[in-house]
């Protein structure tokens, strides 16, 4: 067994490495620049130039290396390899004939730290990995650049990554089909330099809002309504005059002038974002959850190498946004759930420089217009509540009106009769007077008369 002690303060391993590497392998692509004030652009490959290879043992290394038994503990302080400058690279490996074990793998390279530890088959076509991986504030421009170069500055900043990954081959191409793995990652700054899906988001829903009508929604309740005002006494009565269902029906109309857009800008921030991952068939396959003043966006979407984006996505208004939506209309809510909550299910597709959008707004739909035609049947009916019951107390009002008239006549003819009665009587009382009167008369004359009588025969006249 071989022991290998390695010491370095420098070493190119370009140089070193020359003779194993395959020949005229083209033109390698610049690594990305880290960003200083603003991202800096990839320059675009050269498409005339042979695709890269992946890195394999020539048969003569391979039968070379076939009996190796060695151990190796390195320290280097500072390398420089494919353009790239690596930092204190620790390795310590077995090496058993063509397989290697390493625990650990460590070094400072792209403005952060890797450490892992696994195994390489050197034996393989193209040689094979397994391992886990650890990530400390890494550029993720240049992890992006290993295998996407022509993406790399999709995303930019540092972050951490813990991943258990397999694979074979080191060219993009052959990754694209043999890396797998899975593991979490967590924004420490950034930015996604692609398209914005909140912005795309904002302008559909915006013009689903403004294509919804509350009085559509609601058309035969306000049928029905039009139909009881065309009632001979209900269109006669003052009450009946005054309603006007056009009035009704303009009131729903601040609906469709909602509009959410300023408050659903571009948020590329990606600071403290975390999530899973999970690297197969080609494809990057992210669970994530990312929060903004509009609301948040659950993601469980995929990424390809080719930067394909994919899956699906939730987005949950925010409290400010659902005031600020129902501060332009009060019927905002009618879109909300029964729990208050207003949530949307999103397809994502197109790449992850140029998303587009589909939202499912069928849910949506249904729910607005439930919740409108039970609005408008409350609010209506309401009114037309008011409005029989403003008849029924006219009929009553009208019947008192006339009982009292009724009554009032009654008093009249009562009076009237009792006048004509007294007078009557008094009539009576009067004639009965005059007769007594004539009969005292009388009665005294006779009396006067008889007297007479006696004188003259007392005196014989």
């Amino acid at each position: 067994a071989l022991s290998l002690n390695m010491r370095s303060n420098e070493m190119d391993l370009d140089k070193l490495l020359g003779p194993f590497l395959p020949k005229d392998t083209g033109a390698k692509p610049a690594p990305a620049a880290k960003p200083k004030t603003e991202t800096a652009k990839t320059p675009p490959a050269d498409p005339n130039a042979p695709p890269p290879e992946d890195f394999k043992l020539t048969e003569e290394q391979k039968d070379m290396l076939k009996d190796a038994d060695m151990s190796l503990d390195i320290l280097m302080k500072k390398i420089t390899y494919d353009q790239t400058e690596i930092k204190d690279l620790t390795v310590k490996s077995e090496v058993k004939g063509l397989n290697t074990k390493l625990d650990p793998f460590a070094m400072a390279i792209f403005d952060g730290n890797i450490s892992a530890k696994g195994s390489l088959n050197l034996g393989a076509d193209p040689i094979a990995f397994t391992g886990a991986f650890d990530m400390n504030a890494v550029q993720v421009q240049e992890i992006v650049s290993l295998v996407a170069p022509e993406h790399a500055n999709v995303l930019v900043g540092k972050a951490n990554f813990d991943l258990d990954l397999n694979g074979a081959g080191t060219t993009p191409a052959t990754l694209s089909k043999t890396l797998s793995g899975a593991g979490a990652f967590a924004f420490l700054e950034g930015t996604a330099n692609g398209g914005s899906i909140a912005e795309q988001l904002a302008a559909k829903l915006n013009g689903f809002i403004s294509d919804s009508s509350i009085t559509k929604a609601a058309d035969g309740v306000f049928d029905q309504a039009a139909k009881l005002l065309e009632n001979p006494v209900i269109k006669a009565s003052p009450a009946g005059q005054k309603f006007n269902l056009d009035q009704e029906r303009q009131k729903y109309q601040s609906f469709s002038t909602i509009q959410i857009t300023d408050k659903m800008q571009a948020d590329q921030d990606l600071k403290d974002t975390k999530g899973s991952l999970e690297i197969k068939a080609g494809r990057v396959y992210i669970t994530s959850a990312k929060a903004s003043d509009s609301g948040s966006f659950d993601l469980n979407s995929s990424v390809g190498l080719d930067m394909s984006l994919g899956g699906k996505a939730t987005f949950t208004a925010s409290k400010s946004l659902k005031e600020h939506m129902k501060a332009q209309s009060q019927y905002a809510d009618l879109m909300f759930d029964k729990q208050g909550n207003f949530a949307l299910d999103l397809a994502l597709a197109g790449s992850a420089m140029a998303p587009a959008v589909n939202v499912n707004f069928d849910p949506l739909k249904q729910r607005f217009q439930a919740n409108a035609k039970a609005l408008v049947e409350k609010e209506v009916k309401k009114e037309i509540e008011k409005l029989k019951n403003s008849l029924m107390q006219g009929k009553v009002d009208e019947a008192r009106r006339a009982l009292a008239k009724k009554q009032e006549e009654a008093r009249r003819k009562l009076a009237e009769e009792r006048a004509k009665a007294k007078a009557r009587a008094d009539a009576e009382k009067a004639k009965a007077q005059k007769r007594a009167e004539e009969e005292k008369k009388k009665a005294e004359q006779k009396a006067k008369d008889k007297a007479k009588d006696k004188l003259k025969k007392r005196f014989g006249l």
